[in-house]
């Protein structure tokens, strides 16, 4: 680098330093602006979230917003031909095998994979090819493979690095790699299309979408209410570049400054990797040497990332992860938060397994992690924050107190780790014994049980009485105890509080040592549990007895309901 170039650098550097002194000086001015977006600074997975989340609105079944999408994507398109007609019932999963979104129908006639790059995240090493391979196991075929890659405004462009030329020659000579960006596509269509579209009684969804659209205006200065610093701006790099210029003169100047200063970004972020790559090798390699016997998955990226921690012998989609772990993270902050994560759990209801294994529950209160167990899709069943030495950020630790740092937090997740190794295919089975009984049950009482939920992975038996007034019912389910032993435990309950008065007196009288749990909306009488053994293959010898207690508490119930509560 000679010393014009050095020069010129500076220059850059300074030049857009006062220009940042001067945006900043007049939005001192502006109407005080309250956007909840801006405030969270959100990072591409809340983009993410927030894009799959309307394409998922449905109401019958029919995806008016996923339709509106494809049909402005195929506008801006024009060679671009998609089955519209082929949505039916689409699953549209966030961060499915680590693809940002994924939206696949069961008919296989498309599959979606959208790679969110609003915050200029870095591709990496054949990123698209390990998504595209991903969704061809699922069954889809190659030319029914949409790839979107989505920028903030257009200007960040896919590399041979993410996309090699052999997939991007297939994509694109069939018109299957589609570009997109917030500024031109995602915006227009919430303004134009969206929100007109909002049913009058939709508060909330059309409050959501008035602060997205606001804060995608915030971030690519389109705000009305901004205009003037836009016009001080444009002024300031007037005077500053182009006075006394003719137009001709003005247009190469501001594209030779466009291309210096994108080369300069580059050097920058080329400097940055530098530093960077030794702090998450460290953050990797003591990861790997305390888990040597357990795939890891290391996604830190710029703005955003996580990590992930497998277990041996259990489906991916339950794993350990740090979370959000960026090199902005390693660098900014001290607390970093780990997390006993569940994907996408609407059908195996992995989540309601981790939560009936009594022995994980009690160890990760002790080591004082939060325990959610969320129902919800993609989410954590139990997490901690942990605090670095003196609240360093890890970045800035020597690698002896890295090591302690990281090795104090993985002797808690190895023990719980190890907890959910050993107990959690003691449930193995369980959905059959459910459907099983669920067959059954109604001949011995000619009353109706059904399972929840009602699909083949079901893991609850569920009957219920006084529907109409002071609904009241039974469930049973299987929980390993504190000894690793299977049992089959079954409650009373009510699903609203306000009906358990009116049973309360009898019920206790009828189960004086029974404990009752009362959980926000839900209270649960607790009944004797019935031990099955190790695991469900010693269902047959206890089956008997279940169905007997089922049947005894049933015809109490049906008694106790038929004099009061209706």
């Amino acid at each position: 680098m000679n010393n014009t170039t050095v020069k010129d650098d500076i220059f850059w550097i300074n030049f857009a330093e006062e220009l940042s002194k001067i945006r900043e000086k007049e939005r001192q001015k502006l109407p005080y602006n309250f956007n909840l977006i801006d405030e969270l600074h959100a990072n591409e997975n809340a983009h993410t979230r927030i894009l799959l989340k309307l394409l998922n609105y449905n109401i019958s079944e029919e995806y008016a917003f996923l339709k509106s999408f494809l049909f402005m994507m195929c506008e801006h398109n024009p060679n671009l031909t998609f089955p519209i007609t082929s949505v039916h019932k689409p699953s549209i999963d966030f961060n499915k095998e680590n693809i940002d979104g994924l939206i696949e129908e069961p008919s296989k006639d498309y599959a979606i994979i959208i790679e969110n790059k609003i915050n200029w995240a870095t591709d990496q090493e054949l990123q698209l090819v390990r998504y595209f391979n991903t969704v061809k196991r699922h069954g889809i075929p190659d030319r029914n493979i949409f790839v979107i890659y989505l920028t903030l405004d257009g200007s960040k462009k896919v590399s041979s690095n993410s996309l090699p030329n052999s997939l991007s020659d297939e994509l694109k000579n069939g018109n299957r790699f589609i570009e997109m960006n917030y500024r031109d596509d995602i915006l227009p269509w919430l303004k134009h299309t969206i929100l007109p579209e909002i049913k009058i009684k939709e508060h909330l969804i059309e409050s959501g979408i008035r602060q997205y659209i606001d804060y995608l205006e915030g971030r690519l200065c389109l705000r009305k209410s901004e205009e003037p610093i836009k016009i001080i701006m444009n002024k300031t790099i007037n005077e500053k570049l182009l006075q006394g210029k003719t137009a001709c003169e003005q247009w190469q100047i501001l594209n030779n400054c466009t291309k210096n200063l994108e080369n300069l970004i580059q050097d920058f972020r080329n400097v940055s990797e530098e530093i960077t790559k030794p702090v998450i090798d460290s953050w990797d390699t003591i990861t790997k040497n305390s888990f040597s016997d357990t795939p890891t998955n290391n996604q830190i990226q710029e703005n955003s990332g996580y990590y992930q921690i497998f277990l041996n012998g259990i489906d991916r989609n339950i794993h350990f992860e740090w979370y959000p772990i960026s090199k902005n993270y390693l660098f900014n902050q001290s607390h970093y938060r780990m997390a006993l994560h569940v994907e996408g759990d609407s059908n195996n209801l992995n989540m309601l397994k981790l939560a009936r294994i009594d022995e994980l529950r009690n160890k990760a209160e002790e080591y004082e992690f939060f325990l959610p167990f969320d129902e919800g899709r993609g989410v954590d069943a139990i997490f901690k924050e942990y605090s670095t030495p003196n609240n360093t950020p890890f970045a800035a630790l020597n690698e002896l107190d890295r090591l302690t740092f990281l090795r104090e937090c993985y002797d808690e997740v190895n023990a719980l780790k190890e907890i959910i190794e050993n107990t959690f295919h003691k449930f193995d089975g369980e959905n059959n014994i459910i459907n099983e009984l669920c067959r059954s049950l109604p001949e011995l009482t000619s009353y109706q049980w059904h399972k929840w939920p009602d699909h083949d992975c079901a893991w609850d038996l569920v009957t219920d009485f006084n529907k109409e007034t002071h609904q009241i019912g039974i469930e049973g389910s299987f929980a390993v105890n504190t000894d690793s032993k299977i049992e089959f435990r079954s409650y009373i309950t009510v699903w609203q509080a306000y009906n358990w008065d009116i049973y309360e007196k009898l019920l206790k009288e009828r189960y004086p040592n029974q404990h009752i749990d009362k959980k926000g909306k839900r209270v649960y009488l607790h009944l004797p549990v019935i031990s099955i053994g190790d695991d469900l293959t010693s269902w047959s010898e206890k089956k008997e007895r279940v169905v007997n207690h089922l049947k005894e508490t049933f015809e109490y119930m049906e008694q106790l309901t038929s004099e009061i509560g209706r």
